[in-house]
């Protein structure tokens, strides 16, 4: 019998998906997972980008943030599943992280609801970073894990959309297991224009040292009511 899975029927609205077929391993691996330009319309269509999901309440914002608080905070899930350095990033990551559950919910009978998918966002003036913990990681092939990664790139880039974060800045997008990287993704963001599709991603490291310029960077100066954004 084969072990490949049908790709489910498509979403209304939604252009076929772009993915990987990966073959099951043990408990069952990714079968589609969207990635590419679908990812922004499904934003649109299934109105993540509007509200909360009704799910556990974030942690309050930690301005003093570190990059190992940061790594604690998405295996830990002890006080919500939203984390950040700002407001801002605090509502970034919790769209992220809806967005990349769901995703992942679909392309695969391993994750299920109960599975939490914590996500810090460390936004900046001039850089984000986003980390996210897959839950079962480990049970996962090398070809499924590398989407998980592709589609947090894919996640990440749309939900910037959302941010002021200025076209050109430093972005790294983190896929965490319960202890180890699968892969950390560096490039930069581009708000979307017409058929130029995602920033490509320009470099991979699995060296968790190298996010650490992310924290050091200054955070985005905020306004007041009375002040022009």
């Amino acid at each position: 019998m084969s072990q490949y899975i049908q790709t489910p029927p498509p979403t209304p609205g939604i252009p076929p998906s772009v993915g990987l077929p990966v073959q099951q391993k043990k408990s069952g691996c990714l079968k589609y997972i969207l990635i590419g330009g679908a990812i922004i319309l499904v934003i649109g269509i299934i109105g993540i980008m509007t509200g909360g999901d009704g799910g556990p309440p974030a942690k309050p914002v930690d301005a003093e943030v570190t990059l190992k608080q940061a790594e604690s905070n998405i295996v830990g899930a002890s006080n919500g599943l939203a984390y950040s350095n700002t407001e801002t990033g605090q509502a970034l990551a919790t769209k992220f992280n809806t967005l990349f559950k769901n995703a992942a919910m679909e392309g695969t009978s391993s994750i299920k609801e109960r599975h939490d998918f914590i996500t810090h966002c460390q936004l900046n003036a001039d850089s984000a970073l986003f980390l996210v913990h897959v839950p079962k990681l480990r049970k996962f092939d090398k070809e499924s894990k590398e989407v998980f990664c592709k589609l947090a790139w894919e996640v990440a880039q749309a939900i910037l959309t959302q941010s002021d974060l200025p076209d050109g800045s430093k972005v790294a997008v983190g896929v965490k297991g319960l202890a180890l990287y699968q892969n950390i993704y560096f490039g930069t963001y581009a708000f979307p224009n017409g058929e130029s599709g995602t920033p490509a991603v320009t470099r991979k490291s699995k060296d968790s040292t190298e996010l650490e310029v992310f924290f050091q960077a200054a955070a985005p100066a905020t306004t007041t009511p009375d002040e022009k954004p």
